[in-house]
């Protein structure tokens, strides 16, 4: 009689079957909508298209495609093949030729960021945005409601609370609008926890109307925290805007 199987063995080939199976939908998948060899003969044609290209893209790695033909191969492939099984080394932008992991795009008119997050430059460009917008705001701010009065007691008294409460709405405003307004260049913001940052960002314009800091250092505070929960993405509106 044989022996009959362990559950660590069934275990075991029910784990190698599965990955047999990623690997043939994978190998499927590439199969359907790859670029020939033909095409890596000639860089003067789209190695998708197999055309002249159009508005010609030339990947960081190198190759050249129609800027339309490969965003619309990158959305068939990060978007469907990659998004439920593949390992995370092979997720995002990858170059059809290659394989490459694949950054940006460069035409002759600009420059077109594909990762999902900033590069660092793009990203100290944004937060000195955001950094401005708020010093803006807060200078608006105590121009009307600070400078010229006295500044409120830290004692919880009825006329305190009421000044308090009076200037929680201009103070919100100030945070919210130097958030919320759109960011240039498609970059989209994001903060984690967004009521907890914003709220840590409004309290501290306290010491402003206690009298305990200047604008300039409110400003620093609040920018902290600021970096302590923000998140940039590179907008859908530039691909949409190239596909369409």
């Amino acid at each position: 009689a044989s022996m009959p199987l362990q559950p660590s063995a069934l275990v075991s080939v029910a784990a190698l079957a599965g990955i047999c199976i990623l690997l043939w939908r994978r190998r499927l998948r590439q199969s359907n909508f790859r670029p020939t060899e033909q095409c890596s003969q000639s860089p003067d044609v789209c190695a998708i298209c197999l055309e002249l290209p159009q508005d010609v893209a030339y990947t960081s790695c190198g190759h050249s495609f129609c800027l339309r033909c490969f965003c619309k191969w990158d959305a068939l492939h990060v978007g469907e093949e990659h998004k439920d099984w593949a390992p995370l080394a092979l997720t995002g932008t990858r170059c059809p030729m290659c394989m490459t992991a694949v950054t940006h795009l460069s035409t002759a008119r600009r420059r077109i960021q594909l990762h999902a997050t900033l590069e660092p430059k793009m990203q100290e460009e944004a937060d000195e945005v955001i950094k401005k917008r708020l010093l803006l705001g807060l200078e608006e701010f105590a121009q009307t409601h600070v400078y010229g009065r006295p500044y409120i007691l830290k004692e919880r008294t009825p006329a305190n609370d009421a000044r308090r409460t009076a200037l929680s709405e201009p103070a919100t405003q100030v945070v919210l609008i130097a958030l919320t307004t759109p960011l240039d260049s498609g970059i989209k913001l994001k903060l984690k926890e967004h009521a907890r940052a914003c709220r840590k960002m409004v309290l501290t314009m306290r010491r402003l109307v206690h009298g305990e800091a200047n604008v300039f250092e409110v400003v620093d505070l609040m920018f902290n925290h600021f970096l302590a929960f923000r998140v940039y993405s590179i907008s859908e509106n530039i691909r949409s805007d190239i596909m369409a």
